[in-house]
């Protein structure tokens, strides 16, 4: 207790303490709060930091899962087929059979050495009239989102082998991939490609537009192949293949107009899938030849 000096009456505390003490209590109050709010700070900058570690640290693991998934959904794909035999073989997962011999087919509904005749009754896609070779039969068809030409070859009025033709549009600016790169892959860009773009040009898909359109669909087929028949026995780079980056190889096709090529054997067939250039609008070939014919190579 305190006693005034001025009424001489007892009190609990004089207006000056009372004073101080509020005083000294607001400061501690202060000094409390600031010491929370900077351990507050530190705690939620410790926490994103930490989110952004654990995001950057499992970005590879989500990738390999994606590109798992995605080749998973290639490897079922079982390409090339056309929309009718896509829903025929979701059902039943078989290969297409031709009605007329009751075989599983070498190339769509034909098998080799069948007669031309059946062929062209056979088959259901749309039927092109503009040919490279009149001799043989050309159809619009499809490979995924891609409208893609599907030529049979004869040979003395036999199926011989098959192909699906794929161009793109003219990349802009395709020169300027060589700042990107010296290296020349594969093969100068061969006649037959530049005769196949004369007849074929018109059709010229405009969903493969871009380097990274073209990037897409070439390892998208090249996964879809190896999948089905295992490592290719031939390619155009040799010993290069696993030296080379993935993107030196599109970039080097497309910028000084090469070729690559890979090719497969089955049982039955000789399989080559071709990636060129010609001033800067992508090309791509999957060909499908019988072990009978000569050389096992496009024309």
């Amino acid at each position: 207790m305190y006693q005034c000096q001025k009424c001489k009456k007892e009190i609990t505390a004089c207006p000056a303490c009372k004073r101080h003490i509020k005083d000294k209590t607001s400061r501690i109050i202060n000094q409390i709060t600031g010491v929370l709010v900077v351990i507050t700070i530190i705690f939620v900058s410790l926490e994103i930091k930490i989110k952004e570690e654990t995001e950057l640290a499992m970005k590879p693991f989500r990738q390999a899962a994606e590109e798992t998934k995605k080749k998973e959904k290639i490897k079922e794909a079982s390409l090339p087929k056309n929309s009718s035999e896509s829903k025929k073989q979701s059902k039943n997962k078989k290969k297409a059979k031709s009605r007329s011999s009751g075989k599983e087919g070498d190339f769509r509904v034909g098998v080799w050495g069948m007669l031309r005749s059946v062929i062209a009754e056979e088959e259901k896609a749309t039927p092109l009239e503009v040919r490279r070779d009149p001799y043989n039969l050309d159809y619009l068809t499809k490979i995924g989102n891609y409208e893609v030409i599907a030529q049979y070859l004869f040979s003395q009025n036999r199926l011989s082998g098959g192909c699906y033709i794929l161009i793109g549009q003219r990349i802009e600016n395709y020169q300027n991939l060589r700042k990107n790169t010296k290296l020349k892959v594969g093969e100068p860009c061969p006649s037959w490609v530049k005769l196949d773009f004369q007849y074929y040009e018109e059709f010229a898909s405009p969903v493969l537009n871009s380097v990274a359109a073209a990037d897409q669909f070439f390892y998208d087929m090249y996964i879809s192949m190896a999948s089905q028949m295992g490592a290719p026995y031939a390619t155009s780079l040799r010993d290069l293949e696993a030296s080379i980056e993935r993107n030196e190889k599109i970039e080097s096709v497309i910028g000084y107009e090469r070729m690559l090529y890979y090719s497969w054997k089955t049982q039955r067939s000789k399989v080559n899938f071709y990636f060129a250039s010609l001033k800067g609008i992508p090309y791509f070939r999957l060909e499908y030849l019988s072990k009978k014919s000569k050389d096992g190579k496009a024309p």
